[in-house]
């Protein structure tokens, strides 16, 4: 009984800190991609990111990041501050910024946002990437 009570309490501060948790408001929009790397030279160098249009929400677009020689990110391009807008974050540099709410958000890492315009992150794609054909997938 002495450890339900102790596990019980350890429990609770993890319980209380989920209120805080809020859901990426870019809703989950189905993206099934296969990006040909062939003939999108800007993704051969690690670090460098490119813009698709037509995928994601609104057909906003999705951004892809070269992260190490066979790794890859992708986020979907919809500020998630202004959802309903028909307008995409815009690649500069290592980060994305949203030209409608100065959002700027890190394409190298995970998305996160790199200033107190927004509390929430790009929303996260998957990606699959096959060294024999040079080919990414990206989808969700």
């Amino acid at each position: 009984m002495k450890h339900i009570v102790g596990i019980l309490l350890l429990l609770v501060p993890l319980i209380a800190c989920e209120d805080d948790y809020r859901p990426n408001p870019v809703p989950n929009t189905r993206v099934n991609k296969v990006i040909y790397l062939d003939y999108h030279s800007e993704l051969n160098a690690v670090g460098n990111s490119k813009y698709f249009k037509d995928a994601g929400y609104h057909r906003n677009g999705i951004i892809v990041t070269r992260k190490s020689t066979n790794t890859f990110i992708a986020f979907d391009a919809t500020c998630p501050n202004d959802v309903e807008e028909d307008n995409h974050v815009i690649i500069e540099g290592s980060f994305a910024v949203c030209p409608i709410c100065d959002a700027k958000f890190n394409i190298l890492i995970d998305g996160s946002p790199m200033n107190e315009k927004s509390r929430y992150p790009l929303r996260n794609l998957k990606t699959s990437y096959k060294e024999s054909r040079n080919e990414l997938h990206v989808y969700n």
